[in-house]
């Protein structure tokens, strides 16, 4: 029997117009254009993510000048780069601050050395008469972000809810906290002359080791790989790396730290 006959249609035949509304087709409608509405409120206002980012890294990226060292010591209240020494030359990296669509962000290791916002901190004294004071090996001192002022440097013990991103190593942080978290202490690089430095001033450029007062781990530039909105930089944690030398354990190099100032002008 025929499908006219029958009055089923026919196979491949419409059963209605192209133009007949099915469905909740009145409540697509409602929301396609409150969802365009919305989009273009937030682009008149800057709130996409991709505008908010663009921004972000503006900020991140603005030019920062860094303190002259004129005695070539370190002083608390200069703006320096921290800079990890690397395994080898030229492979050296700043520790950094990226965030995805905030500015209080996480820290990382990069490989790109001009001095910016982002990769740039405050050395700051735990105790603030000694404001412009040379910073001494053994001297507590905190780190502040350039691109988050008043945000410090902070560790902490490991916990189930508090460890890096990659790792299972101590995390570091930004904080406004000021407890002992936020604490750090500078230590010669070779053990053998920690005693010899202690309580002589922080020489800029020279490798040293930044330990954590309050668990005794050192900032430690990992080799676990992190993406960010500036590309794939390196893990920053506090984990304290050893290695045998001369009969001797010495921290590795992941341990190594410059404090770089800026040059004085002639």
């Amino acid at each position: 029997m025929s499908g006219l006959a029958s009055g089923a249609p026919e196979p491949g035949c419409r059963t209605y117009n192209p133009q007949v509304r099915v469905g909740n087709w009145n409540e697509d409608i409602c929301l396609e254009e409150d969802l365009l509405n919305d989009f273009l409120e937030r682009k008149a206002n800057g709130q996409l993510l991709i505008q908010t980012r663009a921004k972000l890294a503006d900020v991140y990226q603005a030019p920062v000048a860094l303190s002259e060292s004129k005695d070539g010591h370190i002083h608390f209240g200069d703006t320096v780069m921290i800079m990890n020494t690397g395994a080898a030359p030229n492979q050296e990296k700043v520790l950094s601050v990226y965030a995805e669509d905030k500015e209080y962000g996480t820290l990382s290791a990069s490989d790109k050395l001009t001095p910016v916002a982002r990769n740039t901190f405050v050395i700051r004294p735990q105790d603030e008469s000694l404001n412009g004071k040379p910073l001494r090996y053994g001297q507590r001192f905190r780190i502040e972000s350039v691109i988050s002022p008043k945000h410090c440097l902070n560790s902490e013990h490991i916990r189930i809810v508090a460890s890096s991103r990659s790792s299972a190593s101590q995390i570091v942080f930004l904080s406004t906290e000021q407890s002992s978290k936020n604490l750090w202490v500078i230590e010669s690089f070779d053990p053998s002359l920690r005693l010899e430095h202690e309580d002589t001033p922080v020489p800029h450029g020279t490798s040293l080791i930044i330990k954590h007062c309050l668990t005794g781990q050192a900032l430690c530039a990992a080799e676990k790989i992190v993406r960010t909105p500036f590309g794939v930089e390196k893990e920053v944690n506090a984990a304290t790396i050893k290695q045998w030398h001369r009969n001797q354990k010495h921290e590795k190099w992941n341990n190594h730290w410059l404090l770089i100032a800026g040059k004085p002008q002639n």
